[in-house]
C-alpha cells in the first residue's frame, strides 16, 4: 500500500491541481501603463520581417551561392540585438550526413543576417574570410552533435529546453542552450537554471546562471515556457477549482506572439483575453527574453487576430495574409503594426489599426 501511493503521489504530486499557487507564481506579472513604458515609435525603425518573410528573404540569398546551396541548408532563424539593431540570424546546416562528412574539418560556410527594419539580408561567409566555418551544430553527427556534446560536456544534469543560435558583438558564432529543472514537488514547475553558451567553431563550452549571461545574449529563456508559466498565472490565481469551474478573473494568452524590441531589450508580446472572449482583448504582456520581467498593459480593444481579420478586408485580394501584429505607441494611442502579404511571402501594404 505504502508503495502505491508512493508511486501515485511521484507521478501527480506535482500537478496544477495540488500546486496551484505556487504554479501562479512561477512567472511574476507587473502592471505598468503602455503609453509611458513602450517608446513612443520612429516608423523608420518599425520590423517589417517577420520569421516567415525572413525564410523567404534568406533562401533567396542563398540561391545567389548555388555551390553553398548544393551542400547547405539555413537552420532555425534567431531574433537577436547586434549592434544595436533588430536582426535575424539563422546558421548554415548540413544537408545530411554526406554533406557532413565531406566537410566536417572545415564545417559549414557561416550564418545568415537580416536586418529586421531594413530587410538586408547578408550571407556571412566565416570559411572564405578566416578559414574556420561552424564545425558544431545540430545537423552534425557524432562528436560534432550540438546536442551530444552538451550533454557530455555537462549537460546530462539538466533538461534540455530549446537552443538558439545567436552571435557575440564581433560576429562570432554560438549556440545558446536552455537548460530547466522542476521547481514544484520533484516533477513539476519546470524553469531554467542554468545556460550552455557553446563556440560554434571550436566547440568550448561554458555554462552560466541565468542571471550571469555575457550582454550580448538575448536567448535566456524560451517562449513557449514563459506562455505556459503566463498561462498558469492567468488560470491559477485563484485556485485550480476556479480555473476549471467558475472561472472568475481567468486570463489566458492570445493564440500568437511576436519577438520585438522596446528600450534596447527583446520581448516576447502577446495578448490577454478573458476566458470565453475571442475578439476582445484585456490588455497586452511583454515578457524579456533575458531576464523574464513580465509587463501587464490593460486597456481593453480588439485581440490580435480580431485586428488581422480586419486588415484582410482592406485588400480585395485573394490569396493574402497577415503578419502577427506588432504593438506600438503612436502619440500615447496604443496601435497595432501589420503586414499584408501575398502568397509569394511579398508584403503588400502596411497598415497601422488603433488597439
Amino acid at each position: 500500500t505504502i508503495l502505491l501511493i508512493s508511486i501515485f503521489y511521484f507521478i501527480f504530486g506535482g500537478r496544477t491541481y495540488f500546486h496551484a499557487s505556487d504554479y501562479a507564481k512561477l512567472i511574476q506579472v507587473n502592471e505598468e501603463q503602455f503609453t509611458s513604458d513602450v517608446k513612443t515609435v520612429d516608423v523608420d525603425t518599425l520590423p517589417i520581417v517577420d520569421k516567415a518573410y525572413g525564410e523567404k528573404l534568406g533562401s533567396l540569398k542563398l540561391g545567389e551561392y548555388p555551390g553553398i546551396g548544393s551542400e547547405f541548408a539555413i537552420g532555425a532563424y534567431s531574433d537577436i540585438i547586434y549592434q544595436n539593431k533588430q536582426y535575424l540570424v539563422a546558421p548554415l546546416e548540413y544537408r545530411g550526413l554526406f554533406k557532413w562528412l565531406n566537410n566536417k574539418t572545415d564545417g559549414t560556410p557561416g550564418y545568415i543576417m537580416i536586418d529586421k527594419v531594413t530587410a538586408e539580408t547578408t550571407l556571412v561567409n566565416l570559411k572564405e574570410n578566416s578559414g574556420e566555418g561552424l564545425r558544431f551544430t545540430p545537423s552534425a553527427f557524432f562528436d560534432q552533435d550540438l546536442v551530444r556534446h552538451t550533454y557530455l560536456n555537462g549537460g546530462y544534469r539538466y533538461q534540455l529546453e530549446q537552443m538558439f543560435f545567436e552571435i557575440d558583438d564581433s560576429g562570432h558564432p554560438y549556440y545558446v542552450l536552455q537548460y530547466s529543472l522542476p521547481t514544484i514537488f520533484i516533477n513539476g514547475g519546470r524553469d531554467i537554471v542554468t545556460i550552455a553558451v557553446l563556440d560554434a567553431i571550436d566547440g568550448e563550452v561554458t555554462f552560466y546562471e541565468p542571471s550571469e549571461v555575457p550582454d550580448w545574449i538575448e536567448s535566456v529563456y524560451p517562449s513557449e515556457l514563459l506562455l505556459t508559466q503566463l498561462s498558469y498565472w492567468g488560470s491559477l490565481q485563484d485556485g485550480w477549482l476556479n480555473c476549471v469551474f467558475t472561472q472568475r478573473g481567468v486570463l489566458r494568452p492570445s493564440n500568437g506572439k511576436r519577438t520585438i524590441m522596446n528600450d534596447g531589450q527583446l520581448y516576447y508580446f502577446t495578448g490577454l483575453t478573458s476566458a470565453g472572449s475571442d475578439e476582445s482583448t484585456v490588455g497586452f504582456v511583454y515578457m524579456n527574453t533575458r531576464t523574464k520581467d513580465t509587463l501587464l498593459f490593460q486597456f481593453s480593444g480588439a485581440t490580435e487576430n480580431a485586428a488581422m481579420k480586419k486588415a484582410l478586408t482592406l485588400l480585395p485580394q485573394n490569396n493574402i495574409s497577415t503578419s502577427f501584429p506588432i504593438p506600438i505607441n503612436v502619440s500615447d494611442t496604443p496601435t497595432y503594426f501589420i503586414a499584408i502579404k501575398g502568397d509569394d511571402g511579398r508584403i503588400l501594404r502596411y497598415v497601422f489599426m488603433s488597439v
